[in-house]
């Protein structure tokens, strides 16, 4: 896997759900109370390309394929983390997993608007 999609993910991560400046459900910034920008600032990481459209539908012809790599670990850290999913959200994830992985996962049935 990319180490920039994985940074990519977790900087759309924190845009979308953080509270307070915070990813609160990210275990690691409630140990350390910083967020996951000041982080990625750290690390050196800077995104001069955008954001990766998370629940948009794979154009094969026009995306960098590691735009996958982003929706995966962004969506199974939404799963593993307990965020809300959209419905949005949800039809990307019914797309991108097989049921058996997404059964796992007791609030993937819990859709929020």
């Amino acid at each position: 896997m990319d180490r920039f999609a994985i940074c990519q993910a977790f900087a759309q991560l924190e845009a979308d759900y953080n509270r307070g400046g915070l990813l609160q459900e990210r275990p690691s910034n409630q140990r350390r109370r910083e967020s996951i920008g000041v982080q990625l600032s750290r690390m050196g990481y800077s995104n001069p390309y955008g954001w990766v459209a998370i629940e948009a539908e794979r154009d094969s012809d026009c995306e960098d394929p590691a735009d996958d790599e982003v929706r995966d670990v962004y969506m199974r850290h939404v799963l593993m983390w307990g965020l809300p999913i959209s419905s949005d959200l949800r039809e990307a994830m019914e797309r991108f997993y097989v049921p058996d992985f997404l059964a796992r996962f007791p609030q993937f049935r819990e859709v929020t608007a």
